[in-house]
Parts: structure tokens; C-alpha cells; sequence
């Protein structure tokens, strides 16, 4: 009977830390998708940066001269339009890269979790313990090297979350352009 429930409790446990260890993986592919879902959206917004600068070299003469705007303000806004258009590609250009580096440090993340749970099921000791879930969090199983480059590879993470403030400098970037060339186009409306 004790054989049984000496397998019973290994089984609880190594239950349980594939449990802990998907809602680890769960957490940061999570992210990962998030990270995917907003570079998309950013690449959309770049898009419509670029569709814009080709609207404003494609109608540079007809948004600039014949105009009710005098002539050196519509060529003054022609440029600040164009200024916003070129800072929301390079801005997209940016988040692209982030984005893509962030992605790829869940990545990372998520190898090391993995390794720790092979560590602890390849243990029947560390299996025993009690104290494992919260171990487990800790990444107290891995050898310390590997602890050692997961607090590198999180420290990167954390200091690389800019994109939620850069993808709302991008919208803002698109929008002013937008209304830029709005303007530019009703001048020449109304001349």
C-alpha cells in the first residue's frame, strides 16, 4: 500500500509540474501572440504612412500651387506632411524590429522553462519536494548558468517593452498627416 501511495504522490507531483510548467509556456506564448497582433497592426499603420507619402509626391504640383492657401504655407504643410509620413515609416521600421526581438526573447523564455521541467521529472528527489510549484517559478532547478541567462534574457524583455508607447506615437504620426493632406487637398478645392 505505501509503494502505491509513494506512486500516487510522484504522479500528483509530476502532474503538477506540467501543469505549472504549461501555464508558464501558456503565459509567454500569450505574449507572443500579442507581440504578433501588434506588429501587424503596426506594419497597417506603416503602410498607410507610405500610401500617403505616395499620394504627396504623386500630387506634389497640383497640392502645392493653384491653391487658396498662399503658397508658402501649402508648401510649408506639403513638407510637415511629409515629415509625418517619413516619421511613421521609420517609427514602423523600429517597432518591426523590437517586436520581432521581443518575440524571440519569449522564445528564449520559454526554452528555459522547458529545460527546468525536464530537469525536475528527470529527478525523482526533486519530484518529492514540496516546496516544487514555487520553485518551479523561480527557475530554482536550473543549473545556475541557466538561471544566470534567463535573468540576462528577461532583463532584455523588460527594458525592450517600448511598443506600447511607440505604437500610439505611430497612429498620432499617421493621423496628423492625414489631416495634413486633408488640408492640402481642400485648399486646392476651394482655389
Amino acid at each position: 500500500m505505501s509503494d502505491e501511495a509513494s506512486q500516487t504522490k510522484g504522479n500528483l507531483d509530476s502532474r503538477a509540474i506540467e501543469a505549472a510548467t504549461a501555464a508558464m509556456v501558456s503565459a509567454i506564448e500569450w505574449d507572443i501572440a500579442i507581440g504578433n497582433e501588434a506588429s501587424q497592426y503596426s506594419g497597417w499603420l506603416t503602410a498607410f504612412c507610405t500610401g500617403g507619402l505616395a499620394i504627396l509626391i504623386s500630387q506634389s504640383d497640383k497640392l502645392i500651387r493653384p491653391s487658396a492657401i498662399p503658397a508658402r504655407f501649402s508648401t510649408l504643410a506639403f513638407v510637415i506632411a511629409t515629415s509625418f509620413f517619413m516619421a511613421g515609416c521609420v517609427l514602423g521600421g523600429v517597432l518591426k524590429r523590437r517586436l520581432k526581438r521581443g518575440i524571440e526573447l519569449k522564445r528564449q523564455q520559454n526554452t528555459f522553462f522547458l529545460k527546468q521541467k525536464a530537469v525536475v521529472l528527470a529527478n525523482p528527489d526533486l519530484a518529492a519536494d514540496t516546496s516544487v510549484l514555487e520553485n518551479l517559478w523561480d527557475l530554482r532547478y536550473l543549473p545556475k548558468l541557466e538561471r544566470t541567462l534567463y535573468q540576462k534574457v528577461s532583463k532584455l524583455d523588460a527594458q525592450d517593452q517600448s511598443e506600447f508607447t511607440l505604437i500610439p506615437i505611430q497612429e498620432i504620426l499617421v493621423l496628423l498627416g492625414y489631416l495634413t493632406l486633408v488640408v492640402l487637398a481642400l485648399g486646392r478645392a476651394w482655389s
